[in-house]
């Protein structure tokens, strides 16, 4: 089997990215599951300072999502080079469930990126207006 003792289930190549990285960026629901259950760090950021959970919340895996959010992952670790968490970048694409998933999780609705900008502004730049309505919604809610 693959994740035996004799393979190294974390191991890096030069970019950074594990596997579990590689199947959340890809969207491989069933990878992805079966790495978590080996323990894979699921927490582990790449060169660029990115999780498996940024990977996912960029390219809108929906599917992903949940598993890393059940297995524990820390949802306001790693930040890509301009400082956006994984909620900053469902936001910014206009990932209306991610960003709902990521939020009831408790991910950081006033944290910035190196511009100053939060979920709330990338999603108004970006014209998702669903998204900015479910951020204004919970913010008048708290």
């Amino acid at each position: 089997m693959l994740l035996s003792a004799e393979v190294d289930k974390d191991m890096v190549p030069n970019h950074g990215a594990t596997a579990l990285h590689l199947a959340a960026d890809l969207g491989h629901v069933d990878v992805v599951h079966l790495l978590l259950s080996a323990g894979v760090d699921k927490d582990k950021v790449t060169n660029d300072g990115a999780t498996a959970l940024h990977m996912a919340a960029f390219n809108g895996n929906l599917q992903v999502v949940p598993l890393l959010l059940e297995a524990g992952v820390d949802t306001d670790t790693g930040t890509s080079k301009d400082g956006s968490t994984a909620f900053h970048c469902a936001a910014e694409h206009g990932y209306l469930e991610i960003v709902r998933l990521l939020k009831e999780s408790g991910a950081g609705k006033d944290e910035v990126t190196s511009n100053g900008e939060t979920a709330l502004h990338l999603a108004v730049k970006n014209g998702h207006l669903e998204v900015v309505h479910l951020l204004l919604h919970v913010e008048i809610g708290s």
